[in-house]
């Protein structure tokens, strides 16, 4: 993954010092400076820790090399409550990973579903002795993946300000890509 990454960086023209890719255990961060990163994202790899103790440390991993303006975000799917509801869930992208040739793909997410951690799980990672207001998001409905933010410090809500004009932001979203943009939004707002 890190060399289809450098390449696609490459391919792309984007200069070393906005991206570069380094292989560390990510619990310890060590070769990483304190403050110095803009933004520190841990995207679908919670559930392969071990145990929450585990999450926590990536997270004080995370706030110790962010930079106390920087953002930290966590992505992990959510543990369903029930068997059924995970099979059922497994059975809506299936068939279009079965589709494009996905077949391993398809048993790894299904184990992911399965070693996931819950939201009131997931929140107990959030470190205790922290600088930053801590959010969680889950979206309204069925609970697929759940977010958490580590807000820059001394900031208290997620949107401190109003943000784009609705036109502006509707210029943003790729064409074809409306009715998902829609659905996202709506689960968020609720």
């Amino acid at each position: 993954m890190l060399e289809l990454g450098q390449e696609l960086a490459e391919a792309k023209n984007i200069p070393p010092q906005l991206m570069s890719f380094t292989r560390s255990d990510v619990p310890d961060l060590q070769s990483f400076a304190n403050s110095s990163y803009d933004l520190v994202s841990f995207m679908d790899g919670a559930h392969h820790m071990p145990n929450l103790e585990k999450v926590k440390s990536v997270l004080m991993e995370a706030e110790r090399i962010a930079k106390p303006s920087g953002m930290i975000i966590l992505l992990d799917p959510v543990r369903q409550k029930t068997a059924e509801v995970t099979e059922s869930y497994m059975s809506i992208p299936n068939q279009d990973y079965f589709e494009r040739g996905l077949h391993s793909f398809i048993r790894d997410f299904h184990d992911s579903l399965y070693a996931s951690w819950t939201t009131d799980e997931l929140f107990k990672a959030i470190p205790d002795k922290t600088q930053r207001q801590w959010v969680q998001l889950i979206p309204f409905g069925f609970p697929a993946f759940q977010i958490i933010i580590g807000l820059p410090e001394g900031q208290q809500t997620l949107f401190p300000h109003a943000g784009l004009a609705k036109s502006r932001l509707n210029s943003l979203i790729p064409k074809g890509n409306e009715s998902s943009w829609q659905m996202l939004k709506f689960t968020f707002q609720w």
